[in-house]
């Protein structure tokens, strides 16, 4: 009887680098050679805050000390400090939103080494007091222009909250939030505001 070749643990998706990654370090990601790469990478789980970030880690870290992982099935304290985080901006709106209708602006602008870029994020109900908030759409600003601008596309009716975040020269990114709910009815041209100091 013939010998049945050994399944690969990996699915032969894409060809593969012709080196093995064993760390990442901000923008950048070393082989087992020690040599470092810029990552432009721009599949999924794409890291926003770089690799390794450490108050990414730190957050990883404190959460697996308490509670890992649980189902949506019961309400769990670090979800609702997410969406208390992430929902200051507000925008609620029952009409679909046609694409390029809503344009966060950002002041100061940009400068040379500076990276801004806007978020907006979907209030998702977990059942109970919980709630998580979906990235629905990110993207950098057009540091071009005398004030940042991130113009999204078009969005479903619902219930979103607008973030930025700013890093310059390398340095953690800033999260920038703000504080006010606005009802928005299709048809104008919505231009929400989050300035630094």
């Amino acid at each position: 009887m013939p010998t049945a070749a050994p399944i690969p643990a990996l699915l032969p998706t894409y060809a593969p680098y012709p080196f093995p990654l064993v760390k990442g370090e901000g923008d950048r990601v070393f082989d087992d050679q020690g040599l470092a790469w810029w990552d432009f990478y721009g599949g999924h789980c794409v890291c926003a805050t770089g690799h390794s970030h450490p108050k990414v880690v730190k957050a990883l870290a404190d959460q697996a000390a308490s509670l890992l992982f649980y189902s949506a099935a019961a309400a769990l304290p670090v979800n609702a400090t997410t969406a208390a985080t992430y929902t200051a901006k507000n925008l609620s709106f029952g009409a679909p939103q046609a694409p390029g209708s809503i344009a966060l602006t950002i002041t100061p602008g940009s400068g040379g080494t500076q990276g801004t870029w806007g978020e907006l994020r979907q209030n998702l109900s977990t059942g109970g007091t919980g709630s998580q908030m979906l990235i629905v759409q990110s993207q950098t600003a057009a540091t071009s222009l005398s004030q940042d601008l991130v113009a999204f596309a078009g969005l479903a009716p619902g219930f979103y909250g607008i973030t930025t975040q700013r890093s310059t020269s390398g340095a953690a990114p800033v999260m920038k939030v703000g504080a006010s709910l606005q009802a928005v009815s299709s048809g104008g041209l919505l231009t929400p505001a989050l300035s630094y100091p």
